[in-house]
């Protein structure tokens, strides 16, 4: 649940203003608009990101401002994040050691001090096969993969937290044809589980083609939220555009 959401951008400026919104278990929602009208400040303040200046993000119940993306994880928020290289790998690492970000630090992966390498070895390894990512090893350096390779793994270690919730930035730019329409279909099969998916991405087709409820973002706030269904072509226009009510 989002109340009254204000979030400033790196310019100091509001980038997203007094937004409200709920999202459900077994729905893709999915944010329309041209780039730059706070979709990424949006998804950086839900995902501990980016500071809240006022109002509340809530899941389960909880408030998450303060919390980190690990204490977030561990409340079953998963993050595919719009810039992989930033957010998502550390490209000086192997395809195994980004394997398990986020999740380094627990006990089936470390004890007493140690890395347990044989289980990240075989988390690693399960990732390659279930995701099909093409790659010469899990000793590989990550930076040696496709960019949809890159975004394969980053998909299946969020996905493998057993996350309820997913949001998804900007989930299949830069990848070929066969790459996007795999994490197109996972985001299906995932909201077939009954995960709540947020999805964030400059495609309008895309988001027409995938979301249950589509909400339109200008300048920060929401121009309107409805079923792809329910608008026409010159309706959706105008709701990108800034014009509330349509």
């Amino acid at each position: 649940v989002v109340e009254d959401l204000c979030v400033q951008g790196d310019t100091g400026e509001f980038a997203v203003r007094n937004l409200s919104f709920e999202l459900f278990p077994g729905e893709i929602l999915g944010i329309a608009g041209v780039e730059g009208n706070g979709q990424t400040e949006l998804v950086e303040a839900i995902c501990g990101l980016r500071p809240i200046v006022s109002g509340k993000v809530l899941l389960f119940g909880r408030e998450v401002s303060g919390l980190s993306p690990t204490e977030l994880y561990r409340l079953g928020l998963a993050h595919i994040p719009e810039d992989r290289w930033k957010y998502g790998l550390i490209l000086s690492f192997t395809v195994a050691e980004n394997a398990i970000l986020g999740m380094q630090r627990e006990r089936r992966f470390h004890f007493l001090g140690f890395v347990r390498t044989k289980a990240v070895r075989e988390h690693a390894g399960k990732l390659v096969r279930e995701f099909g990512i093409q790659t010469s090893g899990i000793s590989a350096p990550v930076k040696s993969l496709s960019g949809g390779n890159q975004q394969k793994l980053i998909a299946g270690r969020e996905l493998t937290k057993d996350p309820r919730v997913i949001v998804a930035a900007q989930p299949t730019r830069g990848l070929d044809i066969g790459a996007a329409q795999f994490i197109r279909d996972l985001l299906l099969r995932l909201r077939e589980e009954g995960r709540a998916i947020l999805l964030v991405s400059a495609d309008l087709d895309e988001v027409l083609a995938l979301s249950d409820r589509v909400a339109f973002m200008y300048e920060g706030e929401f121009t309107g939220i409805a079923r792809p269904g329910e608008l026409s072509p010159e309706a959706v226009g105008l709701l990108m555009g800034g014009m509330k009510g349509v």
